[in-house]
């Protein structure tokens, strides 16, 4: 119900109660609990406009690195093709930023997850293809022969990727599982590196999974600071602390390759990553 037909239609029951009792009626109870069902329907439409601006808000930011990933994947594909080895080289940890910053939604899609990002060993050998067979490819090969069909089974899943944008369901709680499920990528392949065990370039994808979590919750901060304020400022506080600790590996538009890491380093950045994921995992409740 609008405002303004709420609004009316208090107005006309106002108008009958007041009938009513001139009427001799008795019944004094009726308007406070008509006003108060009133209340709650509009509340629940404030609730279920916030939860859908806060979707829309995190849909547009997956199609937009959806439809990046598909146009530095192309690049990246155009190099491979033209047997440009460190052209490619080059081009594969910035092509992969997009893909590593919107993965849940691709893992919430059938089996695009493994198709475009399955390390090696993770699928058998015959079905295994997608970013890191072509890593392997270029670092330790040192060779494009033999990609071709690989070339168009991942620029295949790239506009698949882009559909899943647009079409997956999202709720604020699947968002907020989504932020979270990206810092557990941090914690369980990028801060070890494994999952960059050719290339060495774990802290690129470390960077663009810190990204997706925080375009998550800022698209969940304003009911999250309207029902814990608190909260909203120790996430928020939390990813600045991340952004500057990964501040001291940079390196122009990049960062050190993992190896230049010393064992201090990675705990660090570990510690911090928990320091981070603590409260945002307490996200999911807050907007559920």
């Amino acid at each position: 119900m609008t405002p303004l037909r709420r609004i009316a239609a208090i107005a006309l029951f106002a108008l009958a109660c007041g009938a009513l009792v001139a009427c001799g009626s008795d019944d004094e109870d009726e308007p406070a609990a008509t006003t108060a069902a009133a209340e709650t329907e509009s509340s629940g439409e404030e609730t279920a406009g916030a939860d859908q601006e806060a979707v829309d808000q995190y849909r547009a930011f997956a199609v937009e690195n959806a439809e990046e990933h598909q146009v530095l994947m192309d690049e990246f594909m155009a190099a491979v093709e033209a047997d440009d080895i460190e052209g490619a080289k080059e081009i594969y940890p910035d092509a992969r930023r997009p893909w590593e910053r919107i993965e849940p939604i691709a893992a919430a899609f059938g089996d695009l997850d493994p198709a475009l990002d399955a390390r090696e060993g993770d699928v058998p050998d015959d079905t295994w293809g997608g970013w890191h067979y072509f890593e392997k490819a270029l670092w330790i090969n040192e060779s494009t022969e033999g990609l071709e069909d690989y070339i168009e089974e991942s620029k295949a899943d790239a506009e698949t990727l882009i559909e899943a944008a647009e079409t997956v369901e999202l709720t604020p709680p699947d968002i907020a599982q989504g932020a979270v499920d990206l810092l557990g990528e941090v914690s369980a392949s990028k801060i070890t590196g494994e999952e960059e065990r050719y290339s060495r370039t774990d802290l690129w994808d470390f960077e663009a999974n810190v990204d997706g979590a925080e375009a998550g919750f800022e698209a969940l901060e304003p009911a999250v600071r309207e029902a814990d304020p608190e909260l909203a400022d120790t996430v928020a506080e939390e990813f600045e602390a991340t952004d500057a600790a990964l501040d001291d590996y940079r390196r122009g538009d990049g960062f050190v390759l993992y190896y230049e890491l010393s064992t201090d380093d990675t705990a660090a950045l570990s510690q911090q990553i928990d320091a981070l994921a603590e409260p945002l995992s307490r996200v999911a409740a807050t907007v559920g």
